[in-house]
């Protein structure tokens, strides 16, 4: 039996019969009444009346008024009662309605099933069966009062939906925008960041804000990637107009450069003291201009950061195998990210192969631009059977550049790609395992081994239960 048709119609029934039943006895005893009182009525009426018996008729009749105003009293009294149960069974149906087809916006979003608006990814949602003629439309969980469903459309270009309009009003993530022109209202572009821009004949939109000096008629956007535009009066970034920019001579120089007759721009700053007429991007070791480094005719520039006393002739990239991994070079200095490492030697400084976390000139050995100390440049090697986690030179052993105590390159094994031993200690990520012996210790796994008194995991003695 459907749960509601239960609630709604069975219980309700059941509650009241006691009641109908109460109703049909009442009525059963006013007819029976009546009818008596017909009859004493036609005696009455009889010649011969006998006076003592008129008297007992008025004392029946006083005393049956007085049973009815006790019986209408109970009547009323169960009927208060009932109209009590009722109140309380439609409070309890009303609750049970709520859990089947809530109408808070949270509890439908989450029990309905919705549908998306738009797009796959669109945030703009509607449940899928409409309650009758109710339709709603949410954003995220937030429902929007007002909608004209007749005319509502959903602006959208294959990922996001931000944007919709009905006949009165565009709304933006769900919020109404006061003051836009909808009948001359239309979507112009978002990018890959997820900006984007709106247009009327009277302004142009950045998001929901409107942009004070754009000129709808010339408004253009100029990047995929970076959120600049322009109009035929002026280059704006975001929504911010740039102030002494040049429209007519702004154009991209590569990934967030950017630069006019004046200036230099990287995302929506000058470079101050950039020379424009010269400046150009250093393509990468592969030839691609979406590099980190640029140059003009004076200095070397790593993003926004101008490097003094660099030599712009004399520069090369060493090595860039992702944006925090670049290594350069002059005949001043050595560069990474930007930074130059002290003592280092241009003419003899090389990456080494693998993983390009280590270097090493004449002088000295480096990982990631920190120097190692003590380790001797002409012996080092990165030990490539352990993809660069174990290192050595002639004297000592480093994991990931830390020298391990106590322990001679020419007596350690390495056992994993974590653990090793000499003759004295058992290692772990380069730590020395209190009470491990190096004699017996042998590799279970990765991270995991024993010895002839106990079991290890991740350089740390297991309980006795685990041997």
């Amino acid at each position: 039996m459907d749960i509601k048709y239960l609630f709604l119609v069975v219980i309700p029934y059941l509650m009241m019969k006691p009641l109908i039943n109460f109703v049909k006895n009442i009525v059963n005893q006013s007819a029976n009444y009546n009818n008596e009182q017909r009859v004493e009525i036609s005696q009455n009426n009889l010649p011969d009346i006998n006076l003592n018996n008129s008297k007992k008729t008025d004392v029946n009749i006083e005393k049956e008024e007085v049973e009815n105003k006790e019986e209408k009293e109970k009547i009323d009294n169960q009927n208060k009662e009932n109209e009590e149960i009722l109140i309380k069974t439609k409070e309890e149906l009303e609750k049970l309605e709520k859990i089947e087809k809530p109408d808070q916006d949270v509890n439908l979003f989450e029990n309905e099933e919705m549908v998306s608006l738009g797009s796959p990814n669109s945030m703009y949602k509607a449940p899928k069966y409409k309650k009758g003629d109710k339709r709603r439309i949410f954003y995220d969980k937030k429902e929007i009062i007002g909608i004209d469903f007749p005319s509502l459309v959903i602006l959208t270009n294959d990922r996001w939906s931000n944007w919709i309009k009905d006949k009165n009003f565009a709304y933006y993530e769900g919020e109404k925008v006061e003051g836009l022109d909808v009948q001359t209202f239309e979507f112009i572009k978002k990018n890959a960041t997820g900006d984007n821009w709106v247009k009327d004949k009277n302004n142009v939109y950045y998001r929901k804000e409107k942009m004070k000096y754009a000129d709808p008629a010339t408004f253009e956007i100029l990047s995929d990637l970076d959120p600049w535009t322009k109009d035929k009066n002026f280059v704006y970034y975001e929504r911010i107009k740039i102030e002494n920019a040049d429209s007519k001579t702004f154009k991209l120089v590569g990934k967030h450069w950017w630069k006019d007759k004046n200036f230099v721009y990287n995302k929506g700053e000058i470079l101050k003291g950039a020379d424009s007429a010269t400046f150009e991007i250093i393509p990468n070791l592969k030839g691609s201009y979406w590099s980190s480094w640029a140059k003009d005719k004076n200095f070397i520039y790593y993003k926004m950061k101008r490097l003094d006393n660099s030599d712009p002739t004399t520069f090369e990239i060493i090595s860039n195998n992702n944006d925090n991994n670049n290594w350069a070079k002059d005949k001043n200095a050595v560069y990474y990210n930007g930074k130059i490492i002290k003592g280092a030697d241009p003419t003899t400084f090389r990456i080494l192969k693998i993983k390009g976390s280590w270097q090493k000139d004449k002088n000295s050995v480096y990982h990631k631009g920190i120097k190692i100390e003590g380790a001797d440049p002409k012996t080092f090697i990165v030990i490539k059977e352990w993809k660069g986690f174990w290192q050595k030179d002639k004297e000592f052993i480093y994991f990931q550049g830390k020298k391990l105590k106590d322990v001679n390159s020419m007596k350690f094994e390495i056992l994993t790609r974590y653990m090793g031993k000499s003759d004295k200690f058992v290692y772990y990520m380069g730590e020395i395992i209190e009470e491990a012996d190096p004699e017996t210790f042998e590799a279970l796994k990765e991270d995991t081994g024993k010895d002839k008194n106990n079991r290890y995991f991740r350089g740390l003695k297991l309980p006795e239960s685990y041997s």
